[in-house]
């Protein structure tokens, strides 16, 4: 996608041309996109594209004034990625019984709840009849009714923002191992979910729901457009985000580690947002370790370039994109 206002082409050309391998990350990123339709790309340069020529005035634009007018809507208002000026990343034809799986954050609701990921878990485990309370005056109506709470808390806690998931059959060997939590982050390209400090472990929670679930409810035209392809208007600008070729299925994610085979990818979709129930649960636990050295600073540079390949393998195009030269 080229851009047309002048000042974020200026922009973009100087970071491709002359920044570090996560600033040419951001420009490469709007620049590889295909998947904007023109009316949409005429819209954000006209209404959010940077006062200035520098990175940082991007940045407050697009992910302070465009996300929290377009994306991250309050209520029941519609993100732009399900109206008809992201018609050129409209997603159809998910089998209604396909289950798709995203990892939450959980630090903030908990704080709120009093209850400990522990006693979280407990509860879930006691509702699904697969341990017994460990007080006896705790039955599997009372744990439920605990998930109901909590359930019923975090989304009114929620904004409306379009949601990214993956396939669960695509990763379902990293959910089943012991180190799942950090595995699916890492597979899922989840670089925010990153422990730097030993004390601040990030309490998470693996969402498991079908296809018919995000349907329910939805009259047909909502139907029709209710899943979408990422793109680089979709969220915050984010250097573990990768536009695929508009003639991809879906979305790629990028993982946190190398994949120098091309056996890792994995599909991602954005649907729109669902509430939370007891039944979405799949398992609780904890992030305990950092992202990987391969996500950071110069080292993305070789990450993201190994994974340009691997788009580039998958669908035959060898014209899209290109490499990071540092």
């Amino acid at each position: 996608m080229m851009p047309v206002n002048p000042t974020l082409k200026s922009l973009l050309d100087d970071l491709a041309k002359n920044g570090d391998a996560v600033s040419i990350a951001y420009a490469h990123n709007y620049l590889f996109e295909e998947r904007i339709a023109a009316d949409r790309q005429r819209a954000y340069e006209d209404d959010f594209a940077p006062a200035r020529t520098d990175l940082k005035a991007w940045k407050e634009s697009h992910n302070g004034r465009y996300c929290y007018s377009k994306i991250m809507m309050a209520g029941n208002q519609t993100p732009e990625t399900f109206s008809e000026i992201n018609r050129a990343a409209f997603l159809t034809g998910l089998e209604e019984s396909q289950h798709v799986v995203r990892l939450e954050c959980l630090d903030g609701v908990l704080k709120g709840s009093g209850l400990t990921l522990a006693e979280l878990a407990e509860h879930l485990e006691i509702w699904r009849e697969r341990k017994k309370p460990s007080d006896d005056k705790v039955t599997v109506e009372d744990a439920k009714a605990v998930l109901e709470d909590f359930c019923q808390k975090w989304n009114n806690e929620r904004d409306n923002r379009p949601m990214f998931a993956a396939f669960y059959d695509e990763i379902k060997e990293d959910i089943e191992a012991p180190d799942w939590t950090s595995r699916v982050r890492d597979r899922l390209g989840l670089s925010h979910y990153d422990v730097l400090y030993p004390e601040k472990n990030i309490p998470v929670a693996l969402m498991l729901y079908p296809v018919s679930k995000i349907l329910k409810g939805l009259k047909k035209e909502e139907k029709e457009r209710a899943f979408a392809v990422p793109t680089v208007l979709d969220g915050d600008l984010n250097t573990h985000f990768f536009p695929t070729p508009a003639s991809a299925n879906y979305g790629r994610t990028l993982d946190l580690e190398p994949d120098p085979n091309c056996e890792r990818l994995v599909s991602e979709i954005l649907h729109r947002r669902i509430d939370y129930a007891p039944d979405h649960f799949l398992k609780f636990g904890e992030i305990s370790t950092p992202i990987p050295p391969h996500a950071r600073g110069k080292a993305l540079a070789a990450l993201r370039n190994q994974h340009l390949f691997c788009l580039r393998y998958e669908t035959g195009m060898e014209g899209f994109g290109e490499d990071i030269s540092v």
